[in-house]
């Protein structure tokens, strides 16, 4: 889970989810969701950190990546700290390489923390990012817009995903 929030963490949610599945998420939201919740099975991710889950002798490794509220300090520091994950199911059982690679951007803003992304996974065969364009009262911008993703895209190195080569006909 990128942040708790009322959007991503509502009544319903916090009702009807059985309390002993595995959430991982910000530090921030690690302790409120136990505290304030009562879900033990969380736990607390710093971006870089991994974390191994595994079932039935299969595994995904789910990487905190770094993700930015807001681009505004003061809205930083008024707003919850949220996460992007980089998804790896492994092939075979637990421990083998990674299948595959899937970002989720979570809810944040372009920022040059996302640089870190590429330097780590330099390539991903899927992202799912988030272009809300979520914008506060005063115009400041929450989550990445359309034009933010666009430049996201046309950066160096776009984080993560590999480049692929388009036909047209």
């Amino acid at each position: 889970m990128s942040h708790l929030h009322g959007d991503r963490w509502d009544r319903r949610a916090r009702r009807h989810l059985d309390h002993t599945v595995p959430i991982l998420t910000t530090p921030h939201a690690a302790r409120r969701l136990k505290i304030a919740h009562g879900f033990p099975a969380r736990r607390g991710c710093a971006p870089g950190a991994g974390s191994p889950l595994q079932r039935d002798g299969r595994q995904v490794t789910v990487t905190a990546l770094p993700g930015r509220h807001a681009g505004h300090a003061v809205l930083r520091r008024l707003l919850p700290p949220v996460m992007g994950s980089m998804l790896e199911p492994h092939a075979g059982p637990a421990g083998g390489p990674p299948r595959m690679r899937l970002y989720i951007s979570g809810d944040t803003v372009l920022h040059d923390g996302l640089d870190e992304i590429t330097e780590r996974f330099p390539a991903a065969d899927l992202a799912v990012v988030r272009l809300g364009g979520t914008t506060l009262p005063g115009g400041f911008v929450v989550t990445m817009d359309g034009a933010q993703g666009a430049e996201l895209a046309r950066r160096p190195a776009p984080p993560p995903c590999r480049s692929t080569t388009a036909t047209t006909r």
